[in-house]
């Protein structure tokens, strides 16, 4: 399975941007325009998540980036979240970082910055999935 990065922002114009940045380094982009809409496609997802990377935006409406985060925790999901903030969000990133967030970065933010970060988080999802499949495998060998 191709790893995604997965971009949840309510601003239209960012989510272009965020998406024309990664797929011009030749990775698989999903951009979603809020939490709902990205929830309602985790939810529908079979059991093996394979392995993607969220980033997704603090601030947005109806559902915040915090409050996604919560529900996508709620779900198991494996994939790392990097938060997006601006508007002096930082301690609400620090928040979230200390709840299991990946990394934040604030807005705005260097490109190169951003994509090595988002890179490094989809190694650790690759490595996250091979345990859990090692794990799997033992569980069903009943060593586990």
């Amino acid at each position: 399975m191709t790893a995604q990065i997965h971009v949840v922002d309510d601003d239209p114009d960012f989510r272009d941007a965020l998406s024309w940045l990664f797929d011009s380094r030749g990775h698989q982009v999903a951009a979603w325009p809020g939490g709902d809409a990205f929830l309602a496609m985790a939810r529908s997802l079979p059991p093996d998540w394979g392995h993607a990377v969220v980033l997704l935006d603090i601030r947005m409406a109806p559902l915040s980036g915090l409050t996604t985060f919560e529900k996508l925790k709620e779900l198991a999901c494996p994939w790392p979240v990097l938060f997006l903030t601006g508007h002096g969000d930082v301690s609400m990133a620090v928040t979230a970082v200390k709840n299991g967030a990946w990394d934040f970065l604030e807005k705005p933010f260097q490109n190169n910055v951003l994509v090595d970060k988002v890179e490094q988080a989809l190694v650790a999802a690759q490595s996250l999935v091979g345990e859990s499949a090692d794990l799997q495998r033992l569980r069903q060998a009943g060593l586990a």
